[in-house]
């Protein structure tokens, strides 16, 4: 049976080993640990530089443990034990790492502790069921944290691969303000800071016979939105000019529908020749699942760009719409891409997905190799099965750009739906982050953004148009 050593400073205790059991549940805590084994002589060093480190006492007095053994697993989840330990860390801020191992039957004269840090704030959790819950501080955790971010920075830097595990324990657990400078530093160095504005015109609307949960436009949710068919030519062309007189340089055809029909091709085929002949503004379309023939007749009637969003990741889409698979939308965008197109393809975030899904969906983007990646944010809809879905904190929506980043250096990251919701501040704030394009004007069926306040707000925070 292993033995553990700990030792007693008066103001610190240091474990000079410890075991790696109790390493996962740190995942949820938004706190990093590092395990291993130093010699005496390099903790004692390194105790002596940290500023940071933390007391433990208890009301008669220091903590003197001697020998325990660690040889018993970390207690389950929702055990008193654990319980108890997520308390402990709560009582922290962020200015230390918390080191946690197993040390059963501790003596319960030291079930009541105070924690005090080196600013003199002291600090009393719950008293533990079963005794003392065994703690260690040692590096500063912001030191471990700006060490993770140089680490996975570094690896975008120098194009070398890292997994999902990685960028998700640091999206997760880094300080916000740090996370999102590294993400600018990164959008400084690989992204175009030509801020890219597009616009859409809702050109078919309603009656789509997918079951997608979140849109307005299904038949199988009573929205009530207005429907229509095919907008005339005439219509595009109003809306066109508009925008590009407003400065847009891209506008895009989007239809409701699962596919269109060779005719509602030959229509959209029309409608692309003609806006090519009176406008310079760079084309594109959106129309649902399309055969190779089809976009091969889209993009030699003008269709500079293809876009159909995977919306969430493989692992969740099932869970949102059933009438048709990603594979299919994949499928489509690799069509497109075969007939000379480019091709526009992200997602929703808010929809019940988790963060760890959201990385699944940035990796698969990054798989695609997709260049323009929008991200919009869920705009409830009355009558959807996604009405009562509780808005993102802008905390989560920062750290989700900051994700989609570091996995696509060098991708436009578009706002789309979604925010007109967010204060000026915010906007700014994620522009800042990773933010370096958008959709302009009105969104489908929800309002989008006034053209002028974006002009206006993309110059003056350092990107050219």
């Amino acid at each position: 049976m292993r033995k553990t050593v700990i030792y007693n400073t008066g103001e610190t205790i240091r474990f000079r080993c410890w075991n790696r059991k109790g390493y996962a549940i740190f995942r949820s805590l938004h706190r990093h640990v590092t395990i291993g084994r130093v010699c005496k002589s390099i903790a004692d060093s390194a105790l002596k530089k940290d500023k940071n480190t933390l007391n433990l006492e208890n009301r008669r007095g220091g903590v003197d443990f001697r020998m325990q053994t660690e040889e018993e697993a970390w207690p389950p989840e929702g055990s008193p034990e654990l319980s108890s330990v997520l308390f402990f860390l709560s009582a922290f801020g962020s200015s230390a790492a918390i080191k946690l191992t197993n040390i059963p039957e501790a003596p319960a004269t030291y079930s009541h502790l105070f924690v005090t840090h080196k600013s003199g704030v002291t600090k009393e959790p719950h008293p533990h069921p079963y005794g003392c819950p065994s703690v260690f501080f040692v590096t500063p955790l912001f030191y471990i944290q700006n060490v993770m971010i140089e680490k996975l920075e570094r690896k975008v830097h120098e194009g070398q691969p890292f997994t999902p595990e990685e960028v998700l324990q640091l999206t997760e657990n880094a300080p916000l303000d740090a996370l999102c400078e590294a993400s600018h530093r990164i959008t400084l160095r690989h992204a175009s800071r030509k801020f890219d504005l597009c616009s859409i015109i809702n050109a078919k609307s309603g009656r789509c016979s997918e079951n997608c949960k979140w849109c307005a436009q299904s038949a199988h949710h009573p929205t009530g939105i207005e429907t229509y068919g095919i907008v005339s030519k005439e219509e595009c062309l109003r809306h066109a000019r508009i925008n590009e007189n407003a400065g847009i340089r891209r506008f895009s055809l989007v239809a409701s529908g699962k596919k269109p029909t060779d005719r509602e091709v030959d229509t959209w085929c029309e409608h692309l020749a003609y806006l090519s002949r009176h406008t310079h503004i760079s084309l594109c379309v959106s129309l649902g699942l399309a055969s190779e023939g089809q976009l091969d007749k889209l993009h030699r009637a003008g269709a500079v760009r293809y876009h159909c969003n995977l919306e969430t990741a493989p692992s969740f889409f099932a869970r949102l719409c059933s009438t048709h698979t990603q594979a299919e939308k994949i499928e489509t965008l690799r069509a497109a891409r075969r007939v000379g197109m480019e091709v526009c393809c992200g997602g929703i975030i808010g929809m019940g997905e988790n963060m760890r899904q959201r990385a699944e969906l940035a990796f698969t983007l990054k798989s695609l190799d997709i260049s323009s990646i929008p991200l919009n944010l869920l705009h409830p809809i009355k009558e959807t099965p996604l009405e009562t879905m509780p808005p993102l904190s802008e905390e989560e929506i920062l750290r989700t750009i900051a994700l989609f980043r570091f996995v696509n250096p060098s991708a436009y990251l578009r706002f789309a739906g979604g925010r007109s919701k967010l204060s000026d501040e915010m906007i700014r704030r994620a522009m800042y982050t990773g933010i370096n394009s958008a959709i302009a004007g009105d969104l489908l069926t929800t309002i989008g953004s006034n053209v002028k306040e974006d002009v206006e707000r993309i110059k003056e925070t350092g990107y050219e148009l």
